[in-house]
């Protein structure tokens, strides 16, 4: 995608106003916000969200604002010339390569996401403010990483966020019942009706762990529970955890716990 960046800036001062953007607004609310009312240039509020919140507001919008005592906000002023408002459909689309991608106008962020987005920030206006050709293509290069935070978080429209909030639980629940692990991580995604990367964004946003990494470990833990019952021989284990052979039960093992299947289960009385 491609973005200019005319400046970015931290804002911590007192300030009560009104303003219409005269370009694309990408800003990172941390603290300090009374109240910010976005109105469409047809008159329609756009958004109201607050502290600790990640927002993109395109340019010819009105923005009435008020921050107090503690305010911390940056803003970085970019053109991107894919992006327009569709008034009619009260959606934030960005057209690339000839496809209209539908985007989030807003996020809200846990405290350890607002730290995450503060840093690239932060970097943002280090690089810009050296005018050197690379730095502020590489400062470019930052803030389309934060507008793709809020391409990959949106589900088409914003009703429809707010009927599939689950999707991370959704696939969470189809992970722990294959336990013989019968289908691919990208199988489990595509049968719930979305692309891999966006369910595994949507996993590691809300448990912290990748869902790859979160399925080896429940394999590891449904081998213990084979293990400890003293009645199934490697290969039956093998087969049971979705492994083809025995040596794939032994890699695993040994790369999990750094020992063999046979040293795991002497910890196992019985």
């Amino acid at each position: 995608m491609d973005i200019e960046l005319i400046y970015a800036r931290r804002f911590t001062y007192e300030q009560c106003a009104r303003q219409i953007t005269h370009a694309c607004f990408l800003s990172l609310v941390v603290s300090g916000q009374i109240y910010s009312h976005v109105y469409a240039p047809n008159g329609k509020k756009y958004l109201d969200s607050g502290n600790r919140s990640l927002r993109l507001i395109p340019p010819g919008f009105k923005i009435d604002f008020s921050y107090g005592a503690g305010r911390e906000n940056i803003v970085a002023v970019c053109n991107i010339p894919g992006l327009h408002y569709d008034e009619a459909a009260d959606r934030l689309l960005l057209n690339s390569h000839g496809t209209e991608i539908p985007l989030e106008r807003s996020l809200s962020l846990t405290w350890e996401q607002t730290v995450h987005f503060r840093h690239i920030f932060e970097r943002i206006i280090d690089l810009n403010q050296s005018q050197l050709p690379s730095n502020v293509f590489a400062a470019e290069c930052l803030a389309g990483s934060v507008l793709s935070e809020l391409a990959v978080n949106n589900i088409g429209t914003q009703s429809d966020i707010r009927t599939v909030p689950d999707l991370a639980d959704r696939l969470k629940q189809l992970l722990d019942e294959d336990r013989g692990m019968r289908l691919t991580l990208g199988e489990h995604c595509r049968n719930l009706g979305y692309c891999p990367e966006y369910a595994r964004r949507c996993f590691r946003r809300k448990f912290s762990i990748d869902p790859k990494e979160y399925r080896q470990r429940r394999r590891l833990e449904y081998i213990y529970q084979l293990m400890n019952l003293h009645c199934y021989t490697a290969k039956e284990i093998a087969d049971l955890a979705g492994m083809k052979t025995v040596n794939h039960l032994h890699s695993f093992i040994r790369q999990r716990c750094g020992m063999t299947p046979r040293e795991l289960a002497g910890k196992f009385p019985g």
